[in-house]
């Protein structure tokens, strides 16, 4: 029998349920892998129109949705040019946009930074240690920028992704974490996800368009791999021609699942997929650790169980009191990544490579209900409509009505045409000769029509439209930062600020709960890849040089929380820092040494130099003061009452 061709593969016999099981990944097949992206892919159609929709409010482009065609049954236009068809001019103004930019100014305003907590409260210098190696990574991939911009992504399309990896960094070319927002355009999930945090997540993943050296460098091992890859991807360009303009939408306007939009540029599917697989599950009871092990490994604890029996009798120990390895059989589901060309050839796969075994993304979704998210503008956008409506129809009202219509009975013009009247009427000094009917005053004659077209109730609906908006977004005029009228009381206007930011509380705390989560997976990346001691100096972080000094042996092993706090990198905080100190400095209850190694002072570090000195040089027998240069420049830095402390002793007099 020829097995190559008499196989279940060939014949189109697949494993039954119980197998498919016990091993998904040994009978999964990548070509159905591939059409289940793109099942799911496809079925977020409606979430990309809603969020493309949302897009344009945002973004200015509010005539743009679709209607019947009032000249062709059948066919569509869009609302811009059904009112230009009428001829008027499709007036807007854009709040939405105004309102997100004040939220996301609340949000930059209240900058917060990840502090991990070490649960073991004798171990705060590795929670320190910690910190500031995260703080630092994250200084490098600028998420504070990153997150204004997934913010704004959040409030439009009611979710926001981020991706969590260990590769080249481009600014620097160095290994090192990398942190990644994806567009939520290119990424696909299971459909029946009902769980707001993603724990009924099964299968996720996203559509990349590279460039063949960017393919190359990432899957190829070799030349054969090289060669192998570039032969998959044989009718690339490696020629830039582009299909759209620069800086536009048109690129994802006109996304597909398996054809890139430049010809130039090589489709890759990423996905990440939960499998399942019969395997022990062993409890180390010498170790105290959990792990899983293959159906074939059996023998091997087996014999180390055996192994650690014959010791512990060779030393007088009871059977009954060995640690053993404790093992049962049961399904293990893991995570499983596949890199997939457009046709199912696979570039890579294999179990995840990270140490917290799950996918590289972290997500949330927006008031979710029923697996539906719904976006903070998805509210605003009926009311815009209605505003840039009032717009409109004021604009026709007033371009439609009469404007000093001046009206002339054709009997008294006296032979002058109606054209030269009208240009004598607008001119300063001019004569107008009539010659009216006897008996009819000239005046009779003479009419001027001036339409009362402005108040028809359209500035009080626009008015109205713009309190609706401001009641539904709960971004009011303190918030965003307006002046307050005439005989407000400040602390009236403090609380109209206190009760706006309250309004869009749910919006930030469940944005930062996402943030949190990243955090938490970039911190387990960096436990994982750095495996070497290195001294780590963050701006704005002020621990000791001790836990700058990152110990991969102590830092490793450590389970730690993470919570979000106000951040020590703006100027508000750094000021209330530098009065505090110096108030205990006052009070005596710190010594200028303590002072200075705590504070934000950009003289500090030279002062705390000359004041070791000092203590050097008073321990050899020596005295030594500050020098001329230095006592200048504390002068121009330093309230004349902590000038004269500083010059006397290091303590304040009593």
């Amino acid at each position: 029998m020829n097995h190559k061709i008499f196989n279940k593969k060939k014949l189109g016999i697949k494993a039954d349920k119980a197998s498919e099981v016990l091993n998904s990944v040994h009978y999964a097949d990548n070509k159905d892998i591939l059409q289940e992206c793109a099942a799911y892919w496809y079925d977020l159609r409606e979430l990309r129109h809603k969020r493309k929709r949302c897009g344009r409010y945002v973004y200015g482009k509010q005539w743009e949705d679709l209607i019947p065609n009032p000249d062709r049954p059948g066919g569509f236009i869009t609302e811009r040019q059904a009112i230009m068809m009428q001829g008027k001019t499709p007036l807007q103004n854009n709040m939405i946009r105004r309102f997100l930019n004040s939220i996301v100014g609340q949000f930059r305003t209240n900058q917060t930074e990840p502090v991990c907590t070490v649960r073991d409260s004798d171990e705060v210098k590795i929670g320190e240690m910690m910190t500031i190696a995260l703080q630092a990574n994250e200084q490098l991939n600028k998420t504070s920028e990153l997150d204004a911009i997934n913010l704004f992504e959040y409030a439009i399309s009611a979710c926001a992704f981020y991706k969590i990896k260990y590769d080249i960094v481009p600014s620097n070319g160095m290994l090192d974490g990398i942190v990644l927002i994806n567009n939520p355009a290119r990424m696909f999930w299971n459909a029946d996800m009902e769980d707001p945090r993603g724990w009924d997540l099964r299968h996720i993943g996203e559509i990349h368009d590279l460039r063949i050296a960017d393919v190359l460098r990432a899957f190829a091992k070799n030349k054969q791999d090289a060669d192998y890859i570039r032969g998959l991807y044989h009718g690339i360009n490696t020629r830039i021609s582009s299909s759209y303009g620069n800086m536009t939408t048109k690129r994802i306007d006109n996304l597909d699942f398996y054809i890139p939009q430049d010809d130039y540029t090589c489709r890759v599917i990423e996905s990440w997929r939960f499998e399942s697989k019969q395997r022990l599950r062993c409890i180390d009871e010498a170790e105290g650790s959990l792990y899983w092990v293959d159906i074939n490994k059996e023998s091997g604890i087996k014999a180390e169980n055996e192994r650690r029996i014959n010791e512990a009798t060779a030393q007088g120990v009871d059977i009954d009191d060995v640690l053993l390895i404790k093992y049962e059989w049961a399904i293990h589901q893991y995570w499983y990544y596949r890199f997939l060309t457009p046709y199912g050839n696979v570039l890579s796969e294999g179990e995840s490579p990270y140490w917290h075994k799950g996918h590289p993304y972290t997500f949330n979704f927006y008031s979710s209900f029923d697996g539906e998210p719904h976006s903070f503008v998805e509210d605003l956008i009926d009311p815009q409509r209605m505003l840039n409506r009032m717009y409109i129809l004021q604009d026709f009202i007033i371009s439609s009505g009469a404007k000093n219509t001046l009206i002339i009975d054709a009997d008294a013009l006296n032979g002058q045409s109606p054209e030269s009247i009208a240009e004598s009427y607008v001119k300063v000094g001019s004569v107008i000769v009539m010659k009216p009917k006897t008996g009819i005053k000239i005046s009779e004659s003479i009419h001027q029509i001036k339409a009362d077209n402005n108040n028809v109730g359209t500035y009080e609906m626009i008015n109205l439209m713009m309190s609706f908006m401001n009641d539904i977004s709960g971004v009011h005029g303190a918030a965003r930062g307006e002046e307050p009228k005439a005989g407000t009381a400040a602390s009236l206007y403090a609380q109209e600020a206190q009760n706006a930011a309250t309004n869009v509380v749910h919006l930030i705390n469940s944005f930062n709960s996402l943030r949190t989560d990243r955090d938490i997976k970039l911190m387990k990346v960096l436990q994982q890849y750095y495996d070497s001691r290195k001294f780590i100096n963050t701006a704005g972080v002020y621990y000791s040089k001790e836990s700058k000094y990152y110990n991969p042996e102590t830092v490793q092993n450590s389970e730690m929380d993470i919570s979000l706090a106000q951040s020590t990198s703006t100027a508000a905080y750094r000021s209330v820092m530098d009065t505090f100190l110096l108030d205990m400095f006052k009070g005596g209850a710190i010594t200028l040494k303590m002072l200075l190694e705590n504070s934000t002072l950009p003289f500090k570090d030279r002062l705390l130099q000359s004041v070791e000195s000092a203590e050097q040089s008073a321990e050899n027998g020596q005295m030594q003061g500050f020098s001329p240069e230095m006592m200048q420049e504390i002068q121009g830095q330093v309230n004349p009452e902590a000038m004269n402390m500083l010059s006397g002793n290091f303590m304040p007099q009593g």
